[in-house]
C-alpha cells in the first residue's frame, strides 16, 4: 500500500511538471505569462487590503499548489476550439440572418398595415360631407383602436423573434467571446504581463497606505523575466503611522452643534486612533443617522466635510468635522409627522374598510387585520420624525410572514411636516409546498417527502398555522449485526405550529411592554414523531410553548417555556437491550421504557455575512443553548402525584444541558479560497440519583459527515474507552463533548470546488462508568488531565458541487489517531494514507459548518 501512495506522490508531481512546460509552449512572440506577484510588507494587517488594490494579478493556483492546471486546461481547450470557432462564427451569422429576414417581414407588414390604415383614415374624411359629426368621430375611434391593436399585434410578434435570436444565439456568443466549456469551466485565461496595469497598481496600493493613515507610504516593484515568465515583488514601505490627535465639531447651526456635542462617546473618531479613511465613513453616516433620527429629514452625508491639520511633526492629526447648512447658508429644517396611515391590497380591493386606530388610519380591502394586532408592529406616531422609526416599522411588519412586501413612502406635507404610508402586499392566504428528495443518513441514501400545508392570518391578527408532514425511508446498518447488514428504517412525522406575531400571555398589556421585547412572536407546537427500526418502534408526543423575537443587531433568541414530549417503546428487541445493558447499564435501558421529558429552554443565534451560501467570503456564526429538564413539572404539588419520580404512571427525568457553537470562516486574500473552522462544546448532566440517566435524545453524539468524517455516525467514544468489534457498530452516547474542525476551501473548476479537512472530537462520561460485571469502564469519563490525548482525529478532501440554490458534498476521511485503541497503536497515518479499504465516504447536502 505505501508503494501505491509513493507512485500516487510521484505521478502527481511529473504531471505538475509536465503541465508547468506546455504553459508556456503557448504564448506569442512578445507575450509573456505574469507568474506570480509577491507584496513584501511588515505589517501583516496591510497585506489582504495591498493585495486587493493590484490592477493585475496572476492566474489562481491550485489548491495554492500550482497554476500549471488552469493554464494547461485552457489551452487545451482552446486548441480543440480553434477549428470550430469559424464554424461558430458561421453558425452566429447565419442565425442573425435567419431571424433579420423574419422580423423584416414582418416590419415591413407593420408599416403596410399602418399605410392602409391612414388611407382609410383619409378616405374617411374624403366623405366627412354625409356623416355627421358625431359619426365622423365614432368611425375614426374604431378605426384608430383596430390600428393600436394590429400594430401590437406585429410589434409583439417582432418582439417575439428578437427573443428567440437572442436566446439561441446565446450559447454561440459565449463560447466565441469566452471559448467553449474547458476555456470557461475548467482552465483559466492565462493573464498576460502588463506593464501599464503595474504602474496603476503602484499607485492603487499607495492610495491605500494613505487611506489606512500611511501618509508617506511608498511601494516599488521589482520586474524578474525568466523565459517566457514574469515574477513580481512589490516592497511597501509603509512608514509611520499617523493617529488622531484631537477631535473637534462645527456646525452653523447651534441646535445640531449641540446633538454633535451630546453624543461625541459614540464616535468612532477619537484621540489615539488610526488615520483610517473607513473612521471618516464611518462617522459621516453616524452623523447622517443620527441627525435623521431628530426630525432632520433631508440632511445627507453630502453636508458632512473633515478639515484635517497634518502640521505636526509628530505625525499626530487634527480633525475638525464639519456640518454645513443647506445651499445659501440655509439652516437644515427639523420636520414632525402628522398623519400615519396603514393601506394593505389597495390595488385589488374589491371593498374598503377604513378605521383609525390609536393615530393609525387603516385602509384595508378584502384581506383584514385587525388594527390592535398591527398597532404595535408600526413603530411611527406623530411627533419628531424619526428614520429608525421607519426601519423598524419596516422590519416588524416583514417579520410577520403574511406580507409580500412592506414599503414606507415618507412625503412633504409642508415646509416642516411630514406624512407616513404604510403600503402592503398580503401573501397568498393559503399557501403548500411538497418537497421529495433523498437524505443522507450512515452513508446511505433514502427517500424522503415531505408537504407544509400554511394558513395565514388566521384569527386576522397575523396568526400563522402550519401543518407540516413527513415520511422517509432510511438504509441503516443493525447495531446488533457486527457484519454490518443493512436494514430499512422509516420514520413518520407531523405536527402543527401556530405563531401569533405578538406575546400571548395572561397579563396587562402595560406589563408585556415592561417584560418582554418589542417584536416578540409566541409559538405553539404540537407534533408525533413514528421511528421504526429493527430493533425497536418508537413513539414521540410533543407540545411547545415559547416566545421568539430578533433584535437590531440580527441576533435571534427562542425561549420555549414548557417543551413537554412523551415517549413510547411499544416494540423493543430483547437482544438490543442486552447491547444496551452491557454498554451503560440499566440507566441506558430505561431510556426506552415510556417516559416523560419537560424542559425549558433558550437558545440565542446569530449569523454574519452570506453564512452557508457557497460563497467563500468571511462569515461567522455562534449559538448558545441551554435547557433545564423536569422543572416544568417540579411545579406540580407532589402531594398530588403521590409519587416524586413519576407523573400520572410516567417516569420523568430531571436534567441540566448547556452548548457553544462557534464557526468562523476567512477568505484567503485575493484568492478564491477560504479557511473554515468549527468549535462546539456541550456538557449535560442527570440531576436525578445515581441510577438515574438523560433521556436518550439529550445525550451528545460525535461522528458522520456534519461532525468528523473520517468516523461512521454516532461512533465516537466514550473517550479513550478501548471498544470491542461489537462496539463500534452501536452508538456511542456521552455527557461532554468537544469538536473541532478545520477546513480548507478552494474553487476549482466552475461549479465545482475542493477541500481538504482536519476534524477533531470525542464525547465522554461526566462520571466513571462500569459494564454490566461492575469493571471500571477505563477512559470512558471525562478528566481534565486526560482529555486532551483522547481527541479522534481524522483527515481527508472533498468534492463540492455548488449549483447556486443547493451544494452537493462528497468527503472522504481517513482516520489519523484512534484513541479507542491501544496506547502505541493511536497513530493510524501512516496505515491509513490515501487507502481506500480504510476510507469512511460521506454525501451530504450544504457545507458540514
Amino acid at each position: 500500500m505505501r508503494l501505491i501512495n509513493r507512485n500516487i506522490i510521484l505521478v502527481f508531481f511529473v504531471v505538475m511538471q509536465l503541465t508547468s512546460c506546455l504553459s508556456s509552449r503557448y504564448l506569442e512572440k512578445g507575450e509573456y505569462l505574469l507568474y506570480d506577484v509577491d507584496v513584501e510588507v511588515d505589517n501583516l494587517a496591510l497585506e489582504e487590503g495591498l493585495y486587493a488594490a493590484l490592477k493585475q494579478k496572476p492566474n489562481r493556483k491550485w489548491f495554492g499548489i500550482s497554476r500549471e492546471p488552469y493554464l494547461y486546461l485552457y489551452y487545451q481547450g482552446e486548441k480543440s476550439y480553434k477549428n470550430k470557432r469559424a464554424i461558430d462564427s458561421l453558425k452566429l451569422e447565419e442565425l442573425n440572418r435567419h431571424y433579420e429576414e423574419k422580423i423584416t417581414k414582418v416590419q415591413t407588414r407593420l408599416s403596410k398595415n399602418q399605410h392602409a390604415y391612414l388611407d382609410k383614415k383619409d378616405r374617411l374624411f374624403e366623405k366627412e360631407s354625409s356623416m355627421t359629426e358625431e359619426q365622423l368621430y365614432d368611425k375614426l375611434f374604431k378605426l384608430a383602436k383596430n390600428m393600436e391593436k394590429d400594430s401590437l399585434r406585429y410589434l409583439s410578434k417582432i418582439q417575439k423573434l428578437q427573443e428567440k435570436q437572442f436566446d439561441k444565439g446565446s450559447k454561440l456568443r459565449t463560447r466565441l467571446a469566452k471559448g467553449n466549456w474547458r476555456m470557461r469551466l475548467m482552465g483559466e485565461k492565462p493573464v498576460l504581463y502588463d506593464s501599464t496595469k503595474t504602474r496603476y497598481s503602484l499607485n492603487s496600493m499607495e492610495s491605500y497606505l494613505h487611506s489606512k493613515g500611511y501618509l508617506n507610504g511608498e511601494v516599488a516593484v521589482e520586474v524578474d523575466t525568466t523565459g517566457k515568465f514574469v515574477q513580481q515583488v512589490y516592497t511597501v514601505t509603509p512608514g509611520p503611522l499617523s493617529k488622531v490627535a484631537t477631535v473637534s465639531y462645527t456646525a452653523q447651526d447651534p441646535s445640531l452643534l449641540q446633538y454633535l456635542e451630546d453624543t461625541r462617546n459614540e464616535s468612532v473618531l477619537e484621540a489615539g486612533i488610526a488615520l483610517d479613511r473607513q473612521y471618516f465613513s464611518e462617522e459621516r453616516r453616524r452623523i447622517a443617522t443620527l441627525m435623521k433620527n431628530n426630525g432632520y429629514y433631508d440632511l445627507t452625508i453630502d453636508y458632512i466635510y473633515f478639515e484635517l491639520d497634518t502640521a505636526k511633526d509628530d505625525h499626530r492629526v487634527d480633525i475638525n468635522v464639519i456640518l454645513n447648512n443647506r445651499s445659501g447658508n440655509v439652516p437644515h429644517q427639523r420636520y414632525t409627522l402628522q398623519g400615519v396611515s396603514f393601506e394593505n391590497d389597495m390595488s385589488k380591493r374589491t371593498v374598503m374598510d377604513t378605521v383609525k386606530h390609536q393615530g393609525v388610519l387603516f385602509y384595508q380591502g378584502d384581506r383584514f387585520y385587525k388594527p390592535k394586532a398591527l398597532t404595535p408592529k408600526i413603530h411611527l406616531t406623530d411627533g419628531v420624525y424619526s428614520q429608525k422609526d421607519v426601519q423598524d416599522t419596516r422590519a416588524a411588519l416583514g417579520a410577520m410572514d403574511v406580507f409580500k412586501f412592506v414599503d414606507v413612502q415618507v412625503a412633504k406635507k409642508d415646509s416642516t411636516t411630514l406624512t407616513a404610508h404604510v403600503i402592503t402586499n398580503s401573501l397568498d392566504k393559503y399557501q403548500y409546498s411538497f418537497e421529495t428528495g433523498l437524505n443522507m443518513n450512515d452513508r446511505f441514501p433514502g427517500p424522503f417527502t415531505s408537504f407544509t400545508l400554511t394558513n395565514r392570518n388566521v384569527f386576522n391578527g397575523g396568526e400563522v398555522l402550519q401543518l407540516q408532514g413527513r415520511f422517509s425511508l432510511e438504509a441503516q446498518a443493525s447495531t446488533l449485526d457486527v457484519e454490518d447488514q443493512l436494514y430499512t428504517g422509516q420514520e413518520l412525522g407531523v405536527n402543527t405550529s401556530l405563531l401569533f406575531p405578538r406575546v400571548v400571555f395572561p397579563m396587562s398589556e402595560s406589563l408585556k411592554e415592561r417584560l418582554f421585547v418589542k417584536n416578540t412572536q409566541t409559538l405553539f407546537l404540537t407534533g408525533a414523531t413514528f421511528v421504526e427500526r429493527p430493533e425497536y418502534k418508537r413513539l414521540n408526543l410533543q407540545g411547545v410553548f415559547g416566545y421568539q423575537w430578533r433584535n437590531q443587531h440580527q441576533a435571534n433568541f427562542n425561549v420555549n417555556l414548557f417543551d413537554i414530549g412523551v415517549t413510547s417503546t411499544p416494540e423493543v428487541d430483547e437482544a438490543f437491550l442486552d447491547r444496551l445493558r452491557e454498554i451503560g447499564g440499566e440507566p441506558l435501558v430505561r431510556n426506552f421504557d415510556s417516559g416523560l421529558v419537560s424542559s425549558t429552554n433558550a437558545y440565542y443565534t446569530k449569523a454574519t455575512g452570506q453564512f452557508g451560501m457557497g460563497q467563500l467570503e468571511n462569515t461567522s456564526f455562534i449559538k448558545l443553548f441551554a435547557e433545564l429538564g423536569g422543572n416544568t413539572l417540579d411545579f406540580i404539588d407532589q402531594q398530588f402525584l403521590g409519587d416524586d419520580e413519576q407523573i400520572l404512571g410516567l417516569p420523568y427525568y430531571r436534567f441540566l444541558k448547556f452548548s457553544a457553537e462557534l464557526r468562523k470562516a476567512i477568505r484567503l486574500g485575493y484568492l478564491n479560497q477560504q479557511l473554515a473552522s468549527r468549535l462546539y462544546i456541550g456538557v449535560a448532566r442527570s440531576l436525578g440519583g445515581e441510577e438515574s440517566s438523560l433521556p436518550y435524545e439529550k445525550y451528545f453524539f460525535s461522528g458522520g459527515s456534519n461532525s468528523n468524517r473520517a468516523w461512521r455516525p454516532r461512533r465516537i467514544g466514550p473517550g479513550a474507552y478501548q471498544q470491542t468489534d461489537e462496539d463500534t457498530n452501536f452508538e456511542q452516547p456521552g455527557e461532554v463533548i468537544i469538536e473541532g474542525n478545520l477546513e480548507w476551501r478552494s474553487k476549482m473548476f466552475g461549479f465545482i470546488h475542493g477541500a481538504l479537512f482536519l476534524d477533531a472530537s470525542n464525547v465522554w462520561f461526566y462520571q466513571k462508568q462500569y459494564d454490566e460485571d461492575n469493571n471500571l469502564k477505563e477512559g470512558a469519563h471525562f478528566e481534565f488531565s486526560d482529555f486532551w490525548k483522547e481527541f479522534a482525529i481524522g483527515y481527508g478532501a472533498g468534492l463540492r458541487l455548488d449549483f447556486t440554490y443547493v451544494l452537493l458534498r462528497f468527503d472522504v476521511g481517513f482516520k489519523m489517531y484512534d484513541p479507542s485503541l491501544s496506547m502505541g497503536d493511536r497513530f493510524l497515518l501512516k496505515q491509513n494514507f490515501l487507502d481506500p479499504t480504510k476510507a469512511e465516504f460521506n454525501i451530504a447536502i450544504g457545507y458540514p459548518f
